[in-house]
Parts: C-alpha cells; sequence; structure tokens
C-alpha cells in the first residue's frame, strides 16, 4: 500500500525517497509566512476592535430621555452684539 521511504542503493548507504513532494521552493513558503503573518494582524486588529467597543459600551453613562428635554430645558435664547445689546 505505502512505499517504502528508505530505499538501498548500489553503494550500500540508504536513500531518502520523499512520499509527499509539496515543496514549491523559497518564494512558495515565504508567500504562506507572509500571509498567516496578515490574517494573524487583521484578527488581531479586529479582535483589539471588539475589547475597546465592549469597554466603551459598558462604561456609557445612559442615554437620556429625550422626550421631555423640550419642556425641562429653557427655550429662551438672546443673540448679544458686540456692545451687548439684545438683538433678538
Amino acid at each position: 500500500m505505502y512505499e517504502s521511504a528508505v530505499s538501498a542503493t548500489g553503494e550500500g548507504r540508504a536513500r531518502v525517497t520523499i512520499a509527499n513532494r509539496r515543496d514549491g521552493g523559497l518564494v512558495f513558503w515565504l508567500v504562506r509566512l507572509y500571509g498567516f503573518a496578515a490574517l494573524t494582524v487583521i484578527a488581531s486588529i479586529g479582535l483589539s476592535g471588539l475589547v475597546v467597543y465592549s469597554y466603551f459600551s459598558r462604561n456609557a453613562p445612559p442615554v437620556p430621555d429625550l422626550r421631555n428635554y423640550a419642556s425641562i430645558v429653557p427655550s429662551a435664547a438672546y443673540m448679544r452684539d458686540t456692545a451687548g445689546t439684545t438683538l433678538a
């Protein structure tokens, strides 16, 4: 079923035969390395964003009820010029 990984040569020493020849060379492995590094950086940024969002969402003050805001806050506003006279 499986071939032997070691075959004997005529000189008496064992020669290694590789069953899986997925080598690809230096460029192939560098692309894989940098691809993995890029995915790690993207995952780290995403996780950091999630942690920051959860921190601020838990520690933010409650949202005020704005339905009664107009009745609570005074609505009179005065505009004054540089001399101090009322414009409106």
